[in-house]
């Protein structure tokens, strides 16, 4: 095993780059955790939206397969920690 893989498991790849196949990937919002400085929304803006109010509005849950880079991209560029990735 390489060095860096013993510390994410041995795969790199985004979570919903290993979904199992047919398995329907999402975003998930801690909305607690969530302080609306808009990162997600500035690197996938078809999916976030910080309203006015600094209030993250999800515009699309459900992750299109072709957007999976750019939605990991986003979690993992959030200071807070807010967003996840889960199966629906």
């Amino acid at each position: 095993m390489k060095p860096d893989e013993s510390l994410t498991g041995g795969d790199q790849r985004c979570p919903a780059a290993r979904q199992p196949e047919g398995t329907q990937m999402r975003i998930i919002v801690d909305h607690d955790k969530c302080t609306g400085l808009g990162i997600c929304e500035s690197i996938a803006e078809e999916y976030f939206e910080v309203a006015d109010d600094g209030a993250l509005h999800l515009l699309q849950e459900q992750i299109d397969p072709a957007d999976t880079e750019r939605i990991d991209d986003a979690v993992r560029s959030c200071p807070t920690q807010a967003l996840r990735i889960g199966e629906s």
